[in-house]
């Protein structure tokens, strides 16, 4: 996403909003200084997946997940968890896309951070994870990720009203297309998206 190609701040009309949680915001530092995003449940591979569509990731329906995860986790799991699962995992590997935005809470909800999917969907190794020199932050476990380009990191005091319904929402990923424009203002003031020049 050429987001700075003019004076106006230009946005692409195709561009999809997202808000990923970092697990309550205990790998939120790790996602910001490593520059990705992730989804859990690393027993659900690219392979088991591929194996249930022909060798692709492609094109899955959600019930294709849903019979995947019923397979993997029942009785362990209520079909509550399971539909929830699938629904995430799904829309990590089928729906998100490269220049999408990216809004992920951190502790608490005291700050934001916004950025840019710059990968496709792709998968680590554990000794990836576990080869890691020690830090001072947590280490996300999680297998499958995107690369994410940050553009800034806002406080709970920037975002607008509109969106404070996502501080008690539950879900690790959800679509934000209908706050586009709250999104929108957090990364200037005026901004070009479908032709229209939109200013706070």
């Amino acid at each position: 996403m050429d987001v700075f190609s003019s004076s106006i701040l230009e946005i692409p009309n195709k561009t999809g909003y997202w808000l990923v949680r970092a697990d309550g915001g205990k790998y939120y530092e790790d996602f910001f200084l490593n520059n990705f995003i992730a989804v859990s449940d690393n027993e659900i591979t690219f392979d088991l997946i591929k194996e249930y569509n022909n060798g692709s990731l492609v094109g899955i329906a959600i019930d294709h997940y849903k019979d995947l995860y019923s397979r993997m986790y029942t009785p362990k799991w209520s079909s509550q968890q399971i539909a929830h699962a699938a629904s995430r995992t799904q829309k990590f590997i089928s729906e998100m896309k490269i220049n999408d935005l990216i809004l992920v809470p951190s502790k608490n909800s005291k700050d934001f951070l916004i950025g840019i999917i710059t990968s496709d969907v792709f998968e680590i190794t554990e000794e990836e994870i576990t080869s890691k020199v020690e830090v001072n932050y947590a280490i996300n476990p999680f297998l499958k990720r995107r690369k994410v380009h940050w553009l800034k990191e806002v406080s709970r005091r920037e975002i607008s009203e509109k969106l404070y319904w996502i501080l008690s929402a539950h879900q690790t990923i959800f679509n934000l297309e209908e706050n586009k424009e709250n999104i929108n203002q957090l990364l200037a003031p005026v901004y070009i998206q479908d032709g229209v020049v939109m200013e706070q």
